[in-house]
């Protein structure tokens, strides 16, 4: 789940799920639309990765949106940079017109989608995601690995912890905000503000240290960092699996995770999907009930 992945199959399948993974690409959110450019660099990553291995076919599953101009530029910019010999396109109407009036190029091969065949609902596709998540996080367990240790991406707050700290700054901000928070770390233009749960900073202390440092602030609550999806790499960037980030010590510059990788990991990637302990996905309220501290959160992941 969250990943595009490859595998070779040397006898006739049924089922993918069923498929052992050789390596993947972690994305980390549940559709292509939050990032294409992210989903087409890594799609062609493994491409290249696969050819290497010259298999005899490579056959390559996308997904399935392709409603609205943002799908068709999606779909017609994967296409030019995979560059197949065929694209075979699966239709039950004309849903694919726009698609394939911007790969006239391409050697096309239209195929009638069967009747029976209908579209996955959004509830469908979070279910079988679940499932994802059980299936490859069976027989985890809770690691610790110092921040120090292990690069962090996809999170700034995170790779902003080991930066060079101005003691003598962060003083001040203190002295401006009213109060010690847990941590403090600053990136080129943010500085990230960790406090306690059930915490709270003026706001009007909030911008006096913006006028002081020319930064925007960003206030984080210790804990809203559980459940983020997140996938573990080694050192030549084999993609070892996924887990569920548990904590965050920032006194002791620490991050647990549940996973069921024992390998040697050398970098952390962190998606943007939260799960609860059953390995649910956890909905993201809307911009509209959302409070400003959240607000600013979700600008983090």
């Amino acid at each position: 789940p969250c990943t595009i992945a490859y595998t070779f199959v040397m006898k006739p399948v049924t089922d993918m799920f069923n498929l052992k993974t050789k390596n993947a690409f972690f994305a980390g959110f549940t559709s292509p639309s939050v990032s294409t450019s992210k989903v087409i660099n890594g799609l062609v990553t493994l491409k290249n990765e696969v050819l290497e291995q010259n298999p005899d076919f490579l056959i390559v599953n996308t997904d399935g949106w392709v409603g609205g101009k943002e799908a068709v530029s999606y779909k017609v910019q994967l296409v030019e940079k995979v560059n197949p010999d065929v694209v075979f396109c699966i239709q039950q109407k004309d849903e694919l017109t726009p698609i394939l009036d911007g790969l006239e190029r391409f050697r096309m091969l239209i195929v009638e989608s069967p009747s029976a065949i209908r579209q996955r609902s959004r509830e469908k596709r979070r279910s079988l995601r679940e499932l994802g998540y059980v299936k490859h996080l069976k027989n985890a367990k809770v690691r610790s690995f110092p921040l120090s240790w292990i690069k962090v991406e996809e999170n700034e707050l995170l790779e902003a912890v080991e930066n060079r700290r101005n003691f003598r700054q962060e003083r001040k901000i203190c002295e401006l905000l009213g109060m010690k928070p847990l941590h403090l770390s600053e990136s080129q233009n943010k500085i990230y503000i960790v406090i306690g749960k059930g915490k709270w900073l003026d706001w009007g202390n909030i911008q006096k240290v913006e006028e002081l440092t020319k930064k925007k602030i960003i206030v984080v609550r210790k804990g809203e960092e559980q459940g983020l999806l997140l996938a573990l790499y080694d050192g030549k960037r084999k993609f070892l699996g996924i887990g569920i980030l548990r904590e965050i010590d920032y006194r002791r510059k620490t991050m647990k995770i549940y996973t069921p990788v024992s390998d040697k990991v050398s970098t952390v990637s962190v998606g943007k999907v939260k799960l609860d302990k059953n390995l649910k996905e956890i909905p993201l309220p809307t911009e509209e009930n959302v409070s400003e501290d959240f607000r600013a959160f979700k600008e983090l992941f």
